[in-house]
């Protein structure tokens, strides 16, 4: 099975600029979040352990 048929020719250099450019965007964008947002917010996911809840009469 191939994905890419023979004689394909992409030219990933010459992209190189377009690519840089969206990576440096996108980090920038998460960068500035983190600095409006006052840090990393790591919710309920870090939290750990488990709850158990019961009621009695």
């Amino acid at each position: 099975m191939q994905f890419i048929k023979p004689g394909t020719n992409i030219d990933f250099i010459g992209n190189r600029k377009i690519a840089i450019l969206i990576s440096v965007t996108v980090i920038m964008i998460g960068l500035f979040s983190i600095v409006i947002n006052r840090g990393i917010n790591y919710g309920v996911d870090f939290a750990g352990g488990t709850r158990i809840q019961g009621k009695f009469d």
